[in-house]
């Protein structure tokens, strides 16, 4: 799993997803190993109710999650994040490895705020049901 991984230009993972990949190692520290001998230029981390991460070689940010009012359903959540996240990424045009690690704080903070609002959006709802880009917009 780790050598398809160290493949990808973008990596999104979970607390959890990284606990079985690296056993015993803090999720912030396993997100570090995915830079390891590969070509990984982006790191998203996940944390549930903690927020998430976004980390590149040189930076990094973190933001809080933004509570579902109401909470039905976390299905779909971390797949709405990294749709989110994606889409952010097209409109910036970073769709290279050069503009993934040029990437500023600022970029990063925006990234990831959004793709939280986007998650929590989807946790207000029973199964996976994603917002719409105007939904997050409204709720961000």
């Amino acid at each position: 799993m780790l050598q398809a991984l160290r493949q990808a230009d973008i990596v999104k993972a979970s607390d959890e997803d990284l606990a079985w990949l690296f056993p015993g190692l803090d999720p912030h520290q396993a997100a570090l190993r995915l830079f390891d001998d590969s070509r990984v230029e982006l790191v998203a981390l996940t944390l549930g109710e903690q927020g998430s991460v976004l980390r590149t070689r040189s930076r990094e940010v973190r933001v809080p999650a933004r509570p579902a009012r109401p909470f039905v359903d976390a299905v779909g959540a971390g797949d709405t994040y990294h749709a989110a996240l994606l889409s952010g990424l097209l409109r910036l045009g970073a769709t290279t490895t050069a503009h993934l690690a040029a990437l500023d704080r600022a970029d990063l903070t925006t990234l990831a705020s959004t793709a939280s609002v986007a998650a929590s959006l989807a946790c207000e709802h029973s199964g996976c049901q994603p917002p719409t880009a105007d939904e997050v917009a409204a709720a961000g």
